[in-house]
């Protein structure tokens, strides 16, 4: 069995597709996610995959929905948005063949996914780095859209569709780019999502607000400060000398 496509209309005049699934730092699903919920943009379909997990979410409506790669129009982008990554090689190479396959019937002319991009050194975080399957693509990106990343400085492998749906796309002769967000890891970079949506609102001129992921920001730096300041006091605490 392979993935199927449910297409509630066929728009036209379709010119980007930015994609996003679960990743390092969920930048690249939590993006996507906040975009399409600020724009209102349009559902137009959805992928149901065997390669997803054997399960149904239940909503507050109290109706169910399969885990889904879903598909949104806000006016010449469309948005790809998935639940999850296939856990299997196979199932990753079926789903990416199955997005471009449709991208390509949608017409589309270019290709962008949102991912994380590990680092070890704290100065190094929160930067963009592009990588593409073209060059024309990072021409397109630096001269014309005037985008922001650093060409050429990532280096090794980008493991999952982020990586993937690009390699495909350059047999269908899409043009893709990958947008990787610096991020020392862990579950949820704020900062790091905060500077991709700052990006791609730059280059696509989206009205997209940012106060919501600002003030999760400041309650997270504030959180953190307090824990410092707690760990701080235990240090002069067990240092003080004993008297008895």
């Amino acid at each position: 069995m392979e993935s199927q496509v449910y297409l509630k209309k066929r728009p036209r005049k379709l010119k980007v597709a930015i994609i996003g699934f679960p990743g390092v730092g969920m930048i690249g699903l939590a993006s996507v996610r906040m975009m399409v919920r600020q724009l209102k943009a349009e559902k137009i379909g959805e992928i149901i995959s065997p390669y997803y997990p054997h399960q149904a979410v239940m909503l507050k409506s109290g109706l169910l929905r399969p885990t889904r790669v879903t598909l949104y129009r806000y006016k010449d982008i469309l948005f790809v948005v998935g639940d999850y990554q296939p856990n299997e090689s196979v199932g990753q190479y079926e789903l990416s063949y199955k997005i471009v396959e449709t991208l390509k019937k949608l017409k589309i002319e270019y290709i962008i996914t949102v991912g994380g991009y590990v680092v070890r050194d704290s100065a190094e975080a929160n930067k963009a780095y592009i990588v593409a399957n073209n060059k024309q693509m990072l021409q397109k990106w630096k001269e014309e859209w005037k985008g922001k990343g650093e060409v050429g400085k990532a280096r090794g492998i980008i493991v999952g569709l982020a990586g993937l749906i690009p390699v495909v796309a350059k047999y269908y002769k899409i043009p893709a780019m990958v947008l990787l967000m610096t991020t020392p890891g862990g579950v949820y970079d704020l900062l790091a999502l905060q500077e991709a949506i700052t990006i791609l609102r730059d280059v696509f001129g989206l009205p997209v607000n940012l106060q919501d992921i600002e003030k999760k920001i400041n309650e997270t730096k504030e959180v953190m400060e307090r824990i410092k300041l707690e760990v701080e006091d235990k240090e002069k605490e067990s240092t003080s000398p004993y008297i008895r």
